[in-house]
This record gives C-alpha cells, structure tokens and sequence, in this order.
C-alpha cells in the first residue's frame, strides 16, 4: 500500500452549533480531556500517514496555533488552508472546504483524496488501508467516484408506530449501509467538483454546499462509489454533547490508542 500517494484531508472547521454558544471551536472539544482534533491525527499517525492538510474554518487561528503546540513534530508537514468564509456566520460546508483548498493549491486534484472529519472515531486504524486497497483495486477501471467507508445499519433516534399494524418499536435499527465519514475521493471526484462548482456559487448558494450532496450524489447516477462496511459499533459520531459523554468509555475498544482505558495528551501522540 502506498500511503504517500494517498494525500490526507482533515476537515476541522465545524462550529459545532449544537453544542451550545459557549461551546470551544468543535476540533477543540476535549470530552476525554484531549481536543477531538488531537485524537484524530493521532488515529490518521497510526493508520501510517505522515503528511496532513487541515481545512479550518471556524475559530481557525485557534485551532492552528494547538495543532502546532500539540504536534511540534510536524512542523513542517502540515499545511491548513482556511478561506475568508466565516462558518460561524453563515453555513460553510465541506464542499466550499475543498474547493477552495484546491483553488489556492493546497489541496492537489490531480491526487486521490482520503477525507477524516474531527467527530468521527472508528475503532480500528485498519479501515484506513482497507478504504485504499479498495481503492487500488477499483480505480483502474475508470468510473471510480469515491470509496466510501460504511456501518451496517443506523440507528433512529426516536421511537416509531407502525400505522396498519399498530406495533411500536423504540429506536429501531435501520439495515442499511450510512457513511460513516471516511471517504477516499479520486481524482475524478476533485476535478468534477472543481469544474461544476462555479465561483459564482460559491458565493450565491444559500446555505450549506457538502461535497456529499454537490459531487456524490449527483454523480453517482453517472459514476461508481464503492462501499467498504466496517464492523458494527466500529464508528461513533461526535454530534452533540450526548455523543460526546459517550466518547471516553467508547474509545476505551479502539486498538489505535496505547492506553485506551485512560486516554491522554501523550498516549494520544
């Protein structure tokens, strides 16, 4: 597997709008007592790469200033692109994110994309190298769009009643494959996504533009996007302060964390 081939895009610009108003820019919420962003490129270190570009967004001085405290050994082979776009003040999304860094060179289009999102933990560094061989395996016949790493089933959040039956079911778990975060965008996909979307929308689009909803939904109807599934339970999505409680007895199953009972600053690194 060649990993160096592969370039890393980690998105850290959320404002985390549902934590609250008093809430730290979302990269630096630290429910374990270590930022989510630092737990993030811990996981990306272990999985095996070595370069890393953060796209910021929100509070993004602040979170640039930590990441180069937290990992002086990186300095030097970590590059953050942020735009003008002030994502606490008006929707962002991952797909101007992108765009941008391509438009001013820090993203390469001409090079296949593996995207990390600072709220989403996966319990086992190998789904990184099972995202790219599946990637080594499709792209050569031609129509790959994306690989996209996926959970067997989410579950709803809310009880439901089934109208002609009359049965209730708490929570029900729905068997369908979700992604989970962890995308590996090929050259194809950056090149479609910077040539449909204009500079003209990306300023006038109201609201949020994605990359999942601008490029892979509407391109998949043309184009392929390979599903890798994961293990159930394998992923935890840092949404909201319940998830975030979550997240200490959670990572005490992950194999990428040298002491995952007690996670710290340094078993982080």
């Amino acid at each position: 597997m060649d990993l160096p081939a592969v370039q890393l895009v980690l998105f850290a610009g959320g404002a985390g709008r549902r934590l609250g108003p008093c809430a730290p820019p979302k990269p630096l919420l630290a429910p374990c007592g270590v930022p989510l962003i630092d737990l993030q490129i811990a996981y990306a270190l272990v999985a095996g790469f070595r370069e890393f570009t953060v796209l910021l967004g929100h509070g993004a001085d602040e979170v640039r200033d930590h990441v180069l405290r937290s990992f002086p050994e990186l300095a030097g082979r970590v590059r953050f692109h942020v735009d003008e776009w002030d994502a606490a003040e008006r929707p962002y999304g991952t797909g101007r994110a992108l765009w941008s860094a391509m438009r001013d060179g820090v993203v390469d289009a001409e090079r296949p994309a593996l995207t990390l999102f600072c709220d989403d933990f996966y319990a086992s560094a190998r789904y990184v190298h099972d995202v790219v061989r599946a990637y080594e395996r499709e792209w050569r016949k031609g129509d790959l769009l994306a690989v996209v790493l996926a959970h067997p089933g989410v579950e709803l959040p809310y009880g439901v009643v089934h109208r002609w039956r009359g049965h209730f079911n708490e929570k029900p778990q729905l068997g369908i494959l979700v992604a989970a975060g962890m995308y590996l965008l090929t050259p194809l996909a950056l090149r479609l996504l910077r040539e449909t979307l204009s500079r003209e929308e990306y300023y006038s689009i109201p609201g949020e533009v994605s990359f999942e909803k601008y490029l892979l939904e509407p391109f998949s109807r043309q184009y392929r996007v390979e599903p890798v599934t994961m293990r159930a339970g394998d992923w935890l999505a840092v949404n909201d302060w319940k998830s975030a409680h979550r997240l200490c007895n959670w990572l005490r199953t992950c194999d990428w964390l040298p002491h995952p009972s007690e996670p710290s600053a340094q078993s982080a690194h």
